[in-house]
């Protein structure tokens, strides 16, 4: 991801379609903040449900989710 984004000059813009939980914006916003560039990225999520926007818009992560399932 890096290498396209280096040459972006004005605000990049990602869409995470169809989200239940937030769990994939929780991890997005990892990646983009390991890299540096979480500030500059402007990120919209859309959801079917308005429960699952109101999830989203909560911050809250199940810590059972959050638990190494591998050990």
């Amino acid at each position: 991801m890096p290498s396209l984004l280096k040459d972006i000059t004005n605000e990049p813009k990602v869409w995470l379609p169809n989200s239940v939980s937030g769990d994939e914006l929780f991890s997005l916003c990892i990646i983009l903040q390991e890299m540096g560039i979480l500030e500059n990225v402007h990120i919209i999520v859309s959801a079917l449900s308005n429960k699952s926007i109101e999830t989203i818009k909560s911050g809250f992560l199940d810590n059972n989710k959050l638990e190494d399932k591998h050990r």
